[in-house]
C-alpha cells in the first residue's frame, strides 16, 4: 500500500481503549472478590466455571475475527461490531454485578448467574476487541505513527485502570456502598457501563477505514486458519503474549484479596497500592516509547519481558502497605514496557501476513492469538484451585489456615513463573521487519503527529 488510508486521528482511535478497558477491568479486578469473598461462592466452583469461561472465550475469538474480516457494509468492516459490542457489554456488566437477593441466597442460582453473565460479558469484550485491535495495523501503516496511536491507547487503558482498579475498592466499599456489601459494585457497574458505551461509540463513529481494503478477497475461514496455524510467529509470539496475559489476569483478579489477606490492608490501602502502580506505569510509558524510537519495538519488547518478570519477586516479600507499594513500583516498570511494545510486535506479524497472502485478515489473526491469550482463564482457574488444594482457601467465609501465604504465592510466584517462560521463548523469535524497513514510504511530520518530523526506527 503506497499511502495511508483516509486518516483517523491517533487520539480518537486511542481514546477508544478507555471505553473498552473500563468495564472489563472492573470485571477482572473485582469479580473474584465479589463472588468468592463477598457472596461466598466456593472457590472450586468459581474455578470450574472460569475454566469453561476460558475455553468458550477462546473459541469465540476466531469466529468474531473472521466475521469482522469478511464484513462489507456502508459502515465499514469493524464499526458494526464496535457498536453492537458496546451495547451488549454495558448490559452484561451491569447484570454481572447486580445479583438479585434470591439468586445470591442459592448456591446453585449464584453459580448459574455467575456463569451466564461472566461468559456473555467476556464474549462482548471479545466482539469489541477483535475489531478494535484489527484497526491498529490497518489505520496506521508505519511503525512511528502506529506507536503514537498505541501510546495513546495504552495511556487511555492505564487511566481506565486507575478508575476501574485503583479507585474501585474505595468507591464501591466506602462511597457508593459499604464494607462487606456488593451494592457499591453494582452501582459502579452501571456508571462504568454507560461511560464505556459512550466512549466506544464516539471512537467507532470517528474511525475512517480504508475503502481499498474492501476490494481485497474475503478470507476463507479454514484456509486462513491453516495458514495462520502454520505461521511460526503465531505460536512463538502467541505463547509469549499468553504468558504475559495470564500473569496480568492473576494480578488483576487477585490484588484486592492480596491486600486484604497478605498485607492486612483496607479498601483504601488497595486503592492506594493500585493507584501508585498505575500512575508510575503511565509515567514510564514515555520512557519506554523513547526506547522504542531509538532501538525499535522488537529490541525493547525483549528487554521489557524480563524486567516485568523480575518485578514480581518483591511482591512475595511485602508485609504491609509501604513494602507493597515499593514492590509495586518494580511491577509498574516492567508492566509499562510490555504495554508499550506488545501490540507493536503483534502488528508486525499482521503486516507480514497481509503482505504474504494479499489480504488483510487482522481480525481473524488477532482472534487466533486471542485463542492462546484467552486461555488464561484456564491458568487462572488452575491457580485458584491450587489455593484450595494447598492452602485450604475456598471463600471469604472459609479462608483456610493461611490465606495470606496463599495470595502471596498467587500474586507473586505464579506471575513470575509465567513471565520467565515468556521471556525464554522471546529469545528464540526473529520478528518481521518494521513497515519502514520493507520499503514503504515514511509518513511526513503531519502524519506522525510529531512536530520534529520522522525518525528512523531500528529493530
Amino acid at each position: 500500500m503506497d499511502a495511508e488510508p483516509a486518516r483517523t486521528s491517533p487520539m480518537r482511535y486511542g481514546i477508544g481503549m478507555f471505553g473498552t478497558s473500563l468495564p472489563i477491568n472492573l470485571v477482572k479486578g473485582s469479580m473474584l472478590y465479589v463472588y468468592v469473598e463477598l457472596l461466598g461462592l466456593d472457590a472450586v466452583v468459581y474455578a470450574a466455571v472460569y475454566a469453561v469461561y476460558g475455553v468458550l472465550d477462546a473459541l469465540d475469538n476466531p469466529l468474531f475475527g473472521y466475521l469482522s474480516d469478511r464484513t462489507r457494509s456502508r459502515w465499514g468492516r469493524r464499526r458494526p461490531y464496535l457498536v453492537t459490542g458496546a451495547l451488549v457489554l454495558a448490559v452484561t456488566t451491569v447484570a454481572l454485578f447486580s445479583v438479585p437477593g434470591p439468586v445470591a441466597d442459592s448456591a446453585v442460582g449464584l453459580a448459574v448467574w455467575f456463569a451466564v453473565f461472566a461468559i456473555t460479558t467476556e464474549m462482548a469484550d471479545s466482539l469489541i476487541n477483535a475489531s478494535y485491535g484489527a484497526l491498529l495495523p490497518e489505520l496506521f501503516t508505519h511503525e512511528r505513527r502506529r506507536a503514537t496511536a498505541n501510546a495513546v491507547r495504552q495511556g487511555a487503558q492505564l487511566i481506565a485502570l486507575v478508575i476501574a482498579l485503583a479507585l474501585t475498592p474505595v468507591l464501591a466499599r466506602n462511597v457508593l456502598g459499604t464494607e462487606g456489601s456488593t451494592v457499591g459494585y453494582g452501582r459502579l457497574a452501571v456508571i462504568f457501563a454507560v461511560v464505556a458505551a459512550a466512549v466506544i461509540l464516539w471512537t467507532a463513529f470517528g474511525v475512517r477505514e480504508d475503502p481499498a481494503l474492501d476490494a481485497e478477497p474475503k478470507p476463507l475461514f479454514f484456509r486462513s486458519v491453516r495458514q495462520i496455524l502454520s505461521t511460526s510467529h503465531f505460536w512463538t509470539v502467541g505463547i509469549v503474549n499468553a504468558c504475559y496475559g495470564s500473569a496480568m489476569a492473576l494480578v488483576l483478579g487477585g490484588l484486592q484479596l492480596y491486600v486484604h489477606h497478605t498485607l492486612n490492608g483496607s479498601a483504601l490501602d488497595a486503592s492506594i497500592l493500585q493507584l501508585v502502580v498505575i500512575v508510575v506505569a503511565i509515567g514510564m510509558l514515555s520512557v519506554w516509547a523513547a526506547v522504542v524510537r531509538r532501538k525499535g519495538a522488537a529490541w525493547t519488547w525483549r528487554l521489557a519481558l524480563p524486567v516485568a518478570a523480575v518485578g514480581f519477586v518483591p511482591m512475595y516479600f511485602a508485609t504491609d502497605l509501604l513494602t507493597g507499594i515499593l514492590a509495586g513500583l518494580a511491577v509498574a516498570v516492567g508492566y509499562s514496557g510490555v504495554l508499550a511494545t506488545n501490540d507493536l510486535v503483534i502488528a508486525r506479524v499482521l503486516d507480514a501476513d497481509a503482505a504474504r497472502h494479499g489480504t488483510h485478515r487482522s481480525g481473524l489473526f488477532l482472534a487466533s492469538f486471542g485463542v492462546l491469550g484467552r486461555l488464561n482463564g484456564l491458568v487462572t482457574a488452575g491457580a485458584l484451585a491450587s489455593l484450595a488444594l494447598w492452602f485450604g482457601y475456598r471463600s471469604g467465609a472459609d479462608p483456610g489456615p493461611d490465606p495470606g501465604q496463599a495470595f502471596r504465592v498467587y500474586l507473586s510466584l505464579y506471575p513470575f513463573a509465567l513471565l520467565v517462560i515468556g521471556t525464554t521463548v522471546s529469545r528464540f523469535i526473529r520478528l518481521p521487519a518494521a513497515p519502514e524497513e520493507t520499503g514503504l514510504p515514511e509518513p511526513g511530520p503531519e502524519e506522525t503527529g510529531s512536530p520534529y518530523g520522522p525518525e528512523p526506527v531500528r529493530r
